[in-house]
């Protein structure tokens, strides 16, 4: 085979090395990396936040006494359902 035949590559731009790269794990068409980088996003902030106030809550639960400890729980799980769950 001849080198000099072979047409040269174009560059990538950035959306399609990304969606190559994703492609390899998921199945995923170049219109939807920008859909699945922001779920990503969701899903990672949602996580962070309840890892954050998990240790707060639990002191809270510690300094307020053991009989309050429900009412936090409670008041975490309200707290998620109203802030993570898209009512769209």
């Amino acid at each position: 085979m001849n080198e000099s035949s072979a047409a040269p590559r174009p560059a990538d731009t950035g959306k399609e090395w990304l969606s190559r790269l994703i492609g390899r794990v998921v199945e995923v068409r170049p219109t939807e990396v920008s859909a699945l980088g922001w779920s990503w996003l969701y899903i990672f902030a949602v996580l962070s936040s309840y890892y954050i106030m998990r240790p707060i809550r639990d002191q809270m639960g510690v300094a307020g006494g053991v009989n309050k400890v429900q009412w936090l729980f409670l008041g975490t799980l309200a707290a998620m359902l109203l802030l993570d769950v898209p009512l769209w």
